[in-house]
């Protein structure tokens, strides 16, 4: 089993396809590293920086 290469939309860095998500604020598909470090959920670095997207523990 052979995972695809695909670039991140937000580093354009090439991974596996597997390992992305997609944000719910743009819906982009982004790598591990554009993951916000700011909140748990599943929102790019981009949105959380431009929006201010809030985690709600």
């Amino acid at each position: 089993m052979t995972n695809e290469k695909i670039s991140c939309q937000v580093c354009e860095q090439e991974v596996d396809s597997s390992s992305l998500s997609t944000c719910h604020g743009c819906g982009k598909k982004y790598c591990p590293a554009c993951q916000s470090t700011s909140t748990d959920q599943k929102y790019c670095k981009e949105c959380v920086g431009m929006s201010g997207v809030v985690t709600h523990k």
